[in-house]
């Protein structure tokens, strides 16, 4: 079962391989499943600050409401307490422990060398969805996002 289990991690290594200037590389057969990609952290500030930003994410930020600013983040494994090096609203988003979901945005990471797929919640707007985003000429960008209340 050991070796059917290596097989299987190599060839998904193979397959992903490392990518040069994206900043997502394969994880190795020592470290983190092979199905989390492990970010730069440019990589990981530009698609945590393009979801924030992107005008379907922002509208249920609400700075005006007190409690609000700063910016609450709690992110899924593998990033969890990952720092995030973002201002919104004249302050620095803070990562929280998922103990602390409840009043932050949630967010899930799953990337694939261009692509990347931010899964979200936000209890207290009752809203949750998925931005996909594509990096293009080093620079990532919103491709779609579905957020629904």
């Amino acid at each position: 079962m050991r070796f059917i289990t290596m097989l299987f991690l190599m060839s998904l290594l193979q397959a992903c391989g490392s990518t040069g200037s994206s900043g997502v590389t394969a994880a190795s057969a020592n470290g983190p499943h092979p199905s989390e990609q492990v970010l730069a952290n440019t990589d990981f500030d530009q698609i945590i600050a393009a979801t924030l930003k992107h005008p379907s994410v922002a509208m249920y930020l609400h700075p005006e409401v007190d409690g609000r600013v700063p910016v609450r983040v709690a992110m899924g494994a593998p990033f969890d307490g990952r720092a995030i090096r973002l201002n919104l609203y004249g302050q620095p988003v803070v990562t929280v422990r998922n103990s602390d979901s409840n009043s932050a945005l949630n967010m899930s990471l799953q990337c694939r060398a261009t692509h990347c797929n931010v899964q979200l919640s936000y209890p207290p707007e009752g809203i949750h969805g998925v931005v996909q985003l594509i990096q293009e000429q080093g620079q990532w960008r919103v491709e779609t996002a579905d957020i629904m209340e």
